[in-house]
């Protein structure tokens, strides 16, 4: 059998476009605290083409999934961590005190800081949010507010 290959010249046009959406990760406080580091904080923002590829980026960086089946976190407190769904839609916030105010923000980083204000958890300035880019680019958002 005679076979033939063709090989194809790039002429720089793309083949294809890649659309990214944003996947969010919140962390459970289960034990009884937050696991806070460098890499993962309460509220981690992953930027892909799908939520598989986020769900790997996120085992990347140190986000687990059924920790309580593993043995790794409290069973009446449920998991740490949850496997994305979806991409996110909006980028809409909930006052924790009144579920009925969403704020509707105009991009990723306003709905960051704004986590990022009314987070009580991370201290000793660790970062309350963190968003990780399709690029690789890494920003971490602390709060603003006094007495943290």
């Amino acid at each position: 059998m005679n076979e033939q290959l063709t090989a194809l010249k790039f002429t720089g046009q793309a083949i294809f476009e890649k659309t990214y959406g944003w996947y969010e990760f919140r962390q459970n406080n289960s034990g009884g605290s937050f696991d806070i580091d460098d890499d993962v904080t309460v509220h981690v923002l992953i930027q892909a083409a799908s939520t598989r590829e986020a769900n790997t980026k996120a085992q990347d960086i140190g986000i687990y999934f059924n920790g309580c089946w593993y043995g790794r976190d409290c069973r009446c407190c449920g998991d740490r961590w949850y496997e994305a769904d979806d991409a996110m839609e909006s980028f809409t916030t909930y006052n924790w005190r009144n579920r009925f105010d969403p704020t509707e923000h105009a991009n990723v980083r306003e709905y960051a800081q704004a986590h990022a204000d009314a987070d009580m958890w991370a201290k000793d300035g660790k970062p309350s949010v963190i968003l990780y880019y399709a690029d690789g680019t890494v920003e971490r958002f602390y709060t603003t507010k006094k007495g943290n």
